[in-house]
């Protein structure tokens, strides 16, 4: 399970440096909103894993890119 501790210690990116990883295709985004918020509109390309299920989901992210939770 995702713990407090894990989100307050990860590492942030700014505005900027997310979206020129983004425009050069060296990051994955990930929406950690629920379901319903993601099919209202989320960043193309986007991966849709609520926050409540990232500890169990973690496999499915790519190992080769920087992955930017939002």
């Amino acid at each position: 399970m995702l713990q407090q501790a894990d989100v307050a210690s990860a590492p942030r990116v700014t505005v900027e440096e997310a979206w020129r990883h983004y425009g050069d295709g060296t990051a994955i985004f990930v929406d950690t909103r629920p379901q319903v918020s993601f099919a209202g509109g989320h960043i193309p390309g986007a991966i849709s894993m609520p926050l409540s299920e990232i500890g169990r989901r973690l496999n499915e992210l790519p190992r080769e890119k920087l992955i930017i939770f939002y």
